[in-house]
């Protein structure tokens, strides 16, 4: 089997996330990781929505169960075997209203997708439960310091540190602002986190999580000014479950040695395997050219 007759450089018959092409009913999660990331908050708001009811008041909000069990309670700390709300609150929100987890998401998906193409899936998975690890922590050492054990749920930590380093990425990439207003990138990061800031400065009283906030856009800053590589931190050998379609199996001649296209098709594996946990900034300049190679001797081929 050679280069050309690989899946990936083959035209495939439509398929979608629940089945393939004439291989039958099929739930997968998608590839991308941004989209497991909302694929999997919405999948939690639908539960609570479902299954669970609080109730809001003009002067504050009555949690529903969902939400007492997995958001951050400030005094959590008291009871450590809670520490796992550091990360459980991102998927609980506020069930009276769908703008809560619609702006979250959008922002998740709309700046995190060329961050997952830059870092790759793995890293940006890792980035994004640093940075909600790092709002929670925040808003946990607020609480001690003021002594206000108040309830934080929501996955604005992880929205805004995605929206932050995607500002120090690309800083001068035009975006529009509520659909209709162009604006450099770096504007729209300064005026999310300025906003944040006076809230701090204000007190805070119109219940948004500013301290959550504020941790993930440090985290985005400490992460891109220190040129960190989350991923690196972890064994080698280890991996991050995921979830693909087994391979189709193939009946083919045996040869009696490998042909170089297959060799280079072992290896155009390996190099897009290194893209996806890694991102394209990892390659070397060798596997760069092999793509190149590969990529022009399959246009030669195509060309005949």
């Amino acid at each position: 089997m050679g280069l050309y007759d690989r899946d990936y450089e083959r035209q495939q018959p439509w398929r979608d996330s629940y089945g393939s092409g004439g291989g039958g009913f099929q739930l997968r999660m998608p590839e991308s990781m941004v989209n497991r990331i909302v694929l999997v908050t919405v999948a939690a708001y639908l539960i609570e929505v479902l299954f669970f009811n609080g109730q809001r008041l003009p002067n504050g909000y009555v949690p529903n169960a969902m939400i007492d069990a997995l958001g951050i309670h400030g005094d959590w700390y008291k009871r450590p075997w809670e520490v796992y709300q550091l990360l459980t609150y991102s998927l609980v929100h506020d069930n009276h209203t769908v703008w809560h987890i619609v702006g979250n998401m959008f922002g998740v998906w709309m700046f995190g997708r060329e961050l997952e193409m830059r870092y790759g899936g793995r890293e940006f998975l890792l980035y994004y439960l640093g940075a909600v690890l790092s709002g929670g922590v925040l808003v946990t050492l607020y609480s001690v310091i003021t002594q206000t054990p108040g309830l934080t749920f929501g996955a604005s930590a992880g929205t805004v540190a995605t929206v932050v380093l995607y500002a120090l990425n690309y800083p001068h990439r035009t975006v529009l602002l509520y659909f209709a207003i162009p604006v450099p990138m770096w504007l729209v990061g300064a005026f999310v986190v300025g906003m944040d800031l006076m809230r701090a400065l204000g007190g805070g009283q119109d219940h948004v999580s500013w301290q959550g906030h504020l941790g993930g856009a440090l985290f985005a800053a400490v992460y891109f000014t220190q040129g960190l590589r989350l991923s690196d931190w972890l064994p080698a050998d280890m991996a991050l479950p995921t979830l693909k379609p087994k391979p189709r199996l193939r009946v083919h001649q045996e040869d009696s040695e490998e042909s170089d296209d297959e060799k280079l098709a072992a290896e155009v594996d390996r190099i897009l395997a290194k893209i996806n946990s890694h991102g394209a900034d990892s390659l070397t300049s060798r596997e760069k050219r092999l793509l190149e190679r590969a990529s022009r001797e399959y246009k030669d081929r195509r060309g005949r």
